[in-house]
């Protein structure tokens, strides 16, 4: 998680920038890159752009002003009564 305000930061800038590179075939790897930016590359104000480079390689560049926006995981929050319920209806169903 980059802070692109803090003072302490290597580049200053205004908002989150993450790039996303994936490789296909044989040895294929994943790249991610999080970084600060004060402008961005592609005139793409927020947001993201997918593309494939020549080489085969997929890349998606996402820009966004908060924090979060680029670096966040999403996680889903099951209450235990829901749980229950799903478990109960799967085992009902399967017997």
């Amino acid at each position: 998680m980059q802070d692109c305000g803090s003072f302490l930061s290597h580049s200053q800038g205004t908002f989150c920038v993450k790039i996303y590179q994936e490789s296909t075939g044989w040895h294929s790897w994943i790249k991610i890159t999080r970084r600060c930016g004060a402008r961005t590359d592609y005139g793409l104000a927020w947001g993201c752009r997918y593309w494939f480079e020549p080489q085969g390689v997929y890349k998606e560049v996402c820009y966004c002003q908060d924090q979060d926006g680029c670096n966040y995981a999403s996680r889903i929050h099951t209450s235990t009564p829901l749980l229950t319920f799903l478990v109960l209806t799967l085992t009902s169903l399967l017997t």
